[in-house]
């Protein structure tokens, strides 16, 4: 779910749900007392009271307390005329106060509904009734529905104590939600101990309470939702700029995250809320309902499934990794507009992989215990999508599906993309990524910190005998094979991409893979010139990506680069 200002994806309807496994039960005493409003209270940034609204937002109730007024203590409540204001229920309840700061004037409130003695205050799914301008904890009056999500919905609501607005997140009333909850309280906690210079680009809790048997959380009230963005835009995607902006802030709490081993676990477009309105502006990642920490595992069936990675499918666990999967997928969608892997089914988003990375290593699906199930025999379960067509292994390339020509974005995407979740990038390799820092990078460059790692002229690798054999001129590549996880068995080859899908070198018709003899112009040996084999170059660059991450930084010494500022771009 959205922490409330983002509205529910409604194509496909599909997309915007993350089936949860059951939870045991949680003994929830150590939430904070409605009495105790708060333990700590962050600054509101300014600019997260932009709110752009179509609609005029309602106003606050005209009652006997104002924002910033002094509260009031229930018994002066009960000894005046705003007694009349409160339910019988109410009346009692409000003793439990320390302070009161808002009653609601409305007739019509929440719990108006009595089962026996107490009133129902929740729906069958255990759902809190809200009614809009009802008060929650007597200090925050409801002011409009802003989202709503598995775990429960969010409001805008104004905050009759500070008189500022805020999103704040109401749980469901079960305990595998409360027992959730406290996990995504402890990690928000954590964010506004790490993150106090905002640096991180997550959103901050300002608050947390227990009302009604709801574990309610209050955040800083941001713009709207990245699908949103989409959507306004007519799903054309959005400025290359743009996103390599919203990459960077995405990044640095994934940073900020993995520090951690927190998984976020939930990772979209509906997730990503613009700070501030206007096209160029800063991000912030939200939604830590589904966030556990890598130690601490408590689902084993999370992520929408557009952004699902491979091993929640196959049954393989997860950690961090997780997360550059779904930001790999995301900023495909923010480029193009469209999802990468709009799969209808599980069956059918690991066609859609397959048919972008070819099929998973067998070594890999071994781990998986659903490997049988989704690649028996190695290869995918099923062969055509929900409209019928027929989706090869390796027939889809990453060059002809985006819409940006940037070989760095390309790069990029290609190393959140990966089978195996060890070879992915990791947040604070990617922050080093041309993509991200901008700076050019030539062929000649060689890992400890390039991204060039598919470039390496060690001698032995593949990519160095590749690199070696291209540099000699007239040579023409030989016959051999690929096996799916992109090491050379035979000689340097190029397989057709619409046909290998076995470690066999035989196509799906059982004619002989098509040899690409494209070489490079002759040159001393270290550089390269177009033409080159990009999907060679990709395919080998993801055998050498474990001893890549080896020659990279120490993630546990890592210190987040400066903040830079995104590129000013003009609202259209």
């Amino acid at each position: 779910m959205t922490h409330g200002f983002a509205q529910k994806r409604q194509l496909p309807a599909a997309t915007a749900e993350s089936k949860r496994s059951d939870q045991s039960p949680l003994d929830v005493s150590n939430v904070a007392p409605p009495s105790a409003f708060a333990d700590f209270t962050i600054p509101m940034d300014t600019e997260g009271d932009s709110v752009n609204m179509k609609a005029t937002p309602p106003s606050p109730s005209s009652s006997w307390t104002g924002g910033g007024a002094s509260a009031r203590t229930p018994a002066r409540v009960l000894m005046s005329k705003t007694r009349d204001q409160l339910t019988p229920y109410e009346q009692s309840e409000i003793l439990d106060f320390k302070d009161v700061y808002f009653v609601s004037p409305i007739t019509s409130k929440a719990g108006g509904s009595p089962i026996g003695s107490r009133p129902h205050f929740d729906d069958e799914k255990g759902r809190y009734n809200s009614v809009i301008g009802d008060h929650i904890a007597y200090r925050y009056e409801l002011l409009a529905r802003l989202g709503k999500g598995a775990f429960g919905d969010v409001y805008r609501v104004y905050d009759h104590k500070t008189g500022g607005q805020f999103a704040l997140k109401v749980i469901r009333n079960e305990r595998r939600f409360h027992r959730q909850a406290q996990v995504e309280i402890s990690v928000l906690k954590l964010i506004t101990k790490e993150d106090t210079d905002d640096q991180f680009c997550c959103a901050k809790m300002v608050d947390q309470l227990l009302f009604r048997e709801h574990v309610c959380i209050l955040f800083e009230l941001l713009h709207h939702d990245l699908y949103a963005e989409l959507k306004a835009g007519k799903f054309s995607g959005l400025k290359p700029s743009w996103v390599s902006g919203i990459c960077n802030d995405v990044l640095r709490c994934l940073v900020l995250l993995s520090q951690h081993r927190v998984v976020h676990a939930d990772l979209k477009p509906e997730n990503l809320m613009m700070v501030s309105p206007g096209e160029g502006g800063r991000v912030r990642v939200i939604d830590f309902g589904s966030s556990c920490f890598a130690h601490g595992k408590v689902h084993t069936y999370i992520q929408s499934r557009y952004y699902r990675s491979p091993e929640i499918v196959l049954g393989m666990g997860y950690g961090p990794q997780i997360d550059m999967w779904s930001l790999g997928c995301i900023l495909f969608e923010l480029d193009t507009g469209r999802p990468l892997f709009p799969g209808k089914s599980e069956a059918e988003l690991m066609l859609l992989c397959a048919e972008l990375l070819g099929c998973p290593p067998t070594e890999l699906l071994a781990t998986a215990s659903r490997g049988d199930e989704m690649f028996p025999a190695g290869l995918p379960c099923v062969r055509r999508d929900r409209r019928g067509r027929i989706r090869n292994p390796g027939g889809r390339t990453l060059e002809d599906a985006v819409k940006t020509n940037d070989p760095s974005f390309i790069d990029f995407l290609s190393r959140c993309l990966t089978w195996n979740p060890v070879d992915r990038m990791t947040p604070e390799e990617a922050l080093k990524h041309p993509y991200i820092t901008g700076l050019p990078v030539s062929p000649q460059e060689v890992a400890p910190q390039g991204w060039v790692a598919s470039l390496r002229a060690e001698k032995g690798s593949p990519i160095g005998r590749l690199l070696s054999a291209q540099c000699i001129s007239g040579l023409g590549a030989s016959n051999g094979s690929l096996n799916d996880s992109g090491v050379e068995e035979g000689a340097h080859t190029d397989t057709d991409a619409d046909a290998c899908d076995s470690d066999s070198g035989v196509s799906n018709t059982g004619s002989p893979l098509k040899v690409s003899t494209t070489v490079a112009t002759a040159r001393p040996c270290g550089e390269l010139t177009p033409p080159v084999n990009k999907k060679m170059l990709h395919r080998l660059s993801i055998a050498e990506s474990t001893a890549r991450r080896l020659s990279f930084c120490d993630t546990a010494s890592f210190p987040p680069p400066p903040l830079q500022h995104h590129r000013n771009v003009a609202h259209v």
